[in-house]
């Protein structure tokens, strides 16, 4: 019996002392491929956003982003290099941000015009971006 007892205090202990992180992002967590845009990805986890090209001509990128609403805000835009440190993206890789939809280096702001779970259209100032759930 006081074995039992033992165990059930550690089973609980343990679960108590995990803390689980979960993710309020809804239908937009996900891999997303960019349509019309061969090979371009977005993926959404947690709070990151990361920039994936498949076929190797764009550098891959990772982003923050806050889901208000309606609005998309994509910041803090970096290189994918974890032997440098991720590196923030600079003006001369700005050619691969604008291959992902992103024309602006500090932030990017997107109206969310559709948003399912296998379907996303965002729109901002310069872009129009439709996107199918990978």
């Amino acid at each position: 019996m006081k074995r039992i007892l033992l165990f059930i205090i550690i089973g609980v202990g343990l679960l108590t002392g995990c803390k689980s992180e979960s993710s309020n992002n809804g239908d937009l967590d996900g891999f997303w491929q960019m349509t019309g845009r061969p090979g371009l990805t977005w993926s959404f986890q947690g709070k990151i956003l990361e920039f994936r090209d498949v076929n190797q001509v764009h550098h891959d990128l990772m982003a923050k982003f806050r889901h208000e609403g309606n609005l998309l805000i994509v910041y803090d835009f970096r290189v994918v290099d974890r032997d440098a440190g991720d590196p923030l993206v600079t003006e001369s890789e700005m050619e691969d941000l604008r291959a992902y939809g992103i024309n602006d280096l500090v932030e990017e702001q997107f109206q969310i015009r559709q948003l399912t779970s296998d379907d996303m259209h965002l729109e901002s100032d310069d872009e129009s971006l439709h996107f199918r759930k990978y």
